[in-house]
C-alpha cells in the first residue's frame, strides 16, 4: 500500500451526512473516509482543516465568463477562466457559449477544443492548475428571437440539422449541451437529432407554450436553461414552458441563486416541485462577475453593472449574473435554510449526473475525483483541490 494525503475535518460533506473524520486521497483519486486513522498508515501529508468544511468541488455547467474574461475571447481568456473559477472553488466546468454567427460560433468552439487539448497535456506536470473543462456548451443560435435577453437578435436562427452538423464536424466531440427553442420552425427535429447523439438537450430562450415544451421534452428535452428567465413563465390558465419544467420529472431546472434572476420564495417553489434531485445550481456568470461596477461589453452590447451588482443592458435587461457558485450557496442554504449536505447536492452531485459523469466526480465517495472545495463556517472558500492537488499549500 503507499502513502497516502490526508485532510481532516469536523464537516466533511458527503451526498448523505456531514461526517468528522480523515479523507484519504492518493492523487487524483479518493481513497476513502475514515473515522480513525489506521495504526501504521503511510502519510505522505497531512492537512489540517478541522474547522472547515470539505465539500465536493463546485461543478459549473453554465457559464459565460469572469473577473474580465470572456468564454469568447480565445484559448488564453478560457484559461484564465479556468484558473479564476479554481479560485473560487469551482474544479470543474462547461465554457458557454452566447448566440454569434455560425463562422465565429466555429472559431470559439476551436478554442475551446485547444484548452480542453492542453489541459490534458498538462495534467500533473506540475503547471498552474485550474478548473477541469469539461466540453463546451451551446446557449445558441437556436433560441426565440421573443425571448433573445442579452442575445444578439441578428444571430438568432431557427434550429437546423445541416447548421448543427458544421458546428460537430468543428468541435469534434466536445459539444455537450446545446439550449434551443423547441417551438421554432425545425426546433423538435433538432432536439430529437441532438438526443440520438446523446446530446443532453436544455430548453430556454423560448416562448414555448405549455404544450409545445412537453412535445419539446418528449422528443428528448432534459434540462431547463436558466429556469423562468428568458422563457414563457407561468399563467393560472397557461403554465407556459417554465410551468412545464417544473411538473415534469424528466427535466432538471437549473437555478441562479443569486436573489435577483429568481425571487427566493419563487427557489421555494421550485424546490417544492422538483425536490433536491431536480435543481441544479448554476452561475450563468458573465465576464463582468467580480469586477466594480461600470460600462463593458459583452455578447457584443454594452452592459452596465450597478453598485449592488447586478448586470444589465441599458433598457433594463437583466444581463447575466455576477454571482458565482460560492455565494449561489451561500443563498440556499441562507434563504432556502438547505442543509450544507443539501445545498452542496445542487452545486456537484446534480451537475455531474446532468452531464453523465456522477462516477467521476460530484461526491466525496471512494474512487472518485479528489476535487474539493473547502470553506470556512461563513461559506467562504479557503482553499480548492483539483485532481488531489491543493491551490494553496
Amino acid at each position: 500500500m503507499g502513502k497516502f494525503t490526508v485532510l481532516r475535518s469536523d464537516y466533511i460533506v458527503t451526498s448523505e451526512a456531514i461526517v468528522d473524520g480523515y479523507l484519504l486521497i492518493a492523487p487524483p483519486k479518493i481513497k476513502g473516509i475514515k473515522k480513525e486513522l489506521t495504526p501504521g498508515l503511510s502519510i505522505d501529508c497531512f492537512f489540517d482543516y478541522r474547522d472547515h468544511y470539505i465539500l465536493p468541488g463546485f461543478i459549473d455547467i453554465h457559464i459565460h465568463g469572469l473577473a474580465g474574461y470572456d468564454v469568447h475571447s480565445g484559448y488564453n481568456s478560457i484559461m484564465e477562466m479556468s484558473y479564476k473559477l479554481a479560485e473560487v472553488g469551482v474544479t470543474a466546468f462547461l465554457p458557454t457559449t452566447v448566440a454569434l454567427p455560425i463562422e465565429q460560433l466555429k472559431e470559439v468552439l476551436q478554442e475551446i477544443k485547444k484548452a480542453i487539448q492542453d489541459q490534458e497535456k498538462s495534467e500533473y506536470l506540475g503547471k498552474k492548475r485550474g478548473a477541469k473543462i469539461l466540453g463546451a456548451r451551446l446557449e445558441g443560435p437556436f433560441l426565440n428571437k421573443k425571448k433573445k435577453g442579452v442575445m444578439a437578435a441578428n444571430s438568432l436562427l431557427n434550429p437546423c440539422i445541416d447548421l448543427m452538423g458544421e458546428l460537430e464536424a468543428t468541435a469534434q466531440g466536445i459539444i455537450k449541451v446545446v439550449t434551443l427553442a423547441p417551438e421554432l420552425p425545425g426546433g423538435l427535429e433538432l432536439v430529437t437529432y441532438l438526443k440520438e447523439r446523446g446530446y443532453i438537450v436544455a430548453g430556454g430562450h423560448t416562448d414555448a407554450t405549455y404544450d409545445e415544451m412537453i412535445k419539446g421534452i418528449e422528443s428528448g428535452i432534459c434540462l431547463a436553461n436558466h429556469l423562468f428567465n428568458a422563457m414563457r413563465g407561468i399563467h393560472h390558465r397557461e403554465p407556459g414552458a417554465a410551468g412545464a419544467f417544473l411538473v415534469d420529472p424528466r427535466v432538471t431546472c437549473e437555478l441562479i441563486a443569486d436573489n435577483l434572476h429568481v425571487h427566493p420564495q419563487v427557489m421555494e417553489i421550485v424546490l417544492k416541485c422538483k425536490g433536491l434531485k431536480g435543481i441544479c445550481l448554476i452561475s450563468d456568470a458573465v465576464p463582468t462577475a467580480g469586477l466594480k461596477s461600470g460600462k463593458y461589453r459583452f455578447a457584443g452590447q454594452e452592459i452596465f453593472v450597478d453598485e449592488k451588482g447586478q448586470s444589465s443592458l441599458q433598457d433594463g435587461t437583466i444581463a447575466g449574473s455576477t454571482v458565482l457558485m460560492p455565494e449561489g450557496l451561500k443563498n440556499l442554504i441562507g434563504k432556502l435554510s438547505l442543509s450544507p449536505v443539501a445545498a452542496a447536492r445542487l452545486a456537484t452531485a446534480n451537475p455531474a449526473r446532468v452531464l453523465g459523469i456522477h462516477g467521476e466526480r460530484g461526491t466525496i465517495i471512494e474512487n472518485m475525483e479528489a476535487d474539493f472545495t473547502i470553506m470556512d463556517k461563513n461559506y467562504e472558500v479557503r482553499n480548492t483541490w483539483v485532481g488531489g492537488i491543493p491551490l494553496h499549500e
